[in-house]
């Protein structure tokens, strides 16, 4: 072949690679998708010692079926043997054989639930005083609390020496301003209104004093033994009487997550 020739002849072109469509991202469908995932946050459930928080949260579990009823049933059985039959639903946070025998949380137990609107992480504090180091580390993590607040039993913890006052400070000084008041053991009082006012009325004042905002605390009443309007709205004439407001679920599922 002549130079001419050589000249003469036109460079081939590769065609071009085709993207597949299986391939090719639909930017408004993959909008919505992440749209639509539901919102993390950490959640920490204080309070004084014997205020029902390990109960009343692993009932809470249990009712949202985070928890199977052979294991429950075994709580319930390994519980009964040792005499501590009430305190079944709080094995379902408490595992180590020391909490359970001696029937208080010491170190922070994480758990994982959701709600309509959010994805929970569950940390559950220890409420004596002698592991407030666990209880900071755990509330330093949170988006939100959980104060349980016992009717039976609520001016010792509130008192001088008590935690109920101890945890508020903390974990409004770690950066939470959500906060639930879940005014617990108010089947023991026969589910009187005025006892809830009357610790709504202290706690209150005493929440806005250390820095919380009205608008971001909310009063539930509930029975962590009994699961009175933990999930489910209660069907208690005694309660539905005068509390119209939310369920405890219904509550978590408004916390504004993090940003």
């Amino acid at each position: 072949m002549g130079l001419d020739e050589k000249k003469k002849e036109a460079p081939k072109i590769e065609p071009a690679t085709k993207i597949p469509n299986s391939k090719r991202i639909n930017i408004v469908e993959e909008y919505e998708k992440r749209s639509k995932e539901k919102s993390k946050l950490n959640l920490i459930v204080i309070g004084h010692v014997d205020s029902g928080k390990s109960t009343l949260m692993g009932h809470f579990l249990y009712d949202l079926g985070q928890v199977n009823e052979r294991t429950m049933r075994k709580f319930e059985r390994e519980s009964q043997k040792i005499g501590k039959g009430s305190f079944a639903f709080a094995w379902v946070l408490d595992e180590t054989d020391e909490e359970r025998d001696r029937g208080i949380t010491m170190d922070i137990a994480t758990n994982y639930f959701e709600t309509n609107n959010r994805q929970i992480t569950l940390l559950d504090a220890p409420g004596h005083r002698d592991f407030i180091p666990n209880m900071i580390s755990g509330t330093a993590q949170a988006d939100a609390a959980i104060l349980v607040a016992p009717a039976m039993g609520f001016e010792s913890g509130f008192e001088a020496g008590g935690q109920t006052k101890e945890h508020a400070v903390l974990a409004r000084s770690l950066g939470v301003q959500q906060l639930i008041v879940a005014v617990n053991k108010l089947d023991l009082v026969d589910w009187s209104q005025e006892r809830f006012e009357e610790i709504r009325f202290k706690l209150n004042a005493y929440l806005l004093q250390i820095g919380f905002k009205k608008n971001n605390i909310s009063y539930v009443p509930v029975s962590g033994l009994t699961g009175e309007n933990l999930v489910k709205k209660s069907q208690l004439p005694e309660l539905t009487s005068w509390y119209h407001g939310p369920t405890l679920m219904e509550e978590i599922d408004r916390f504004e997550p993090p940003t």
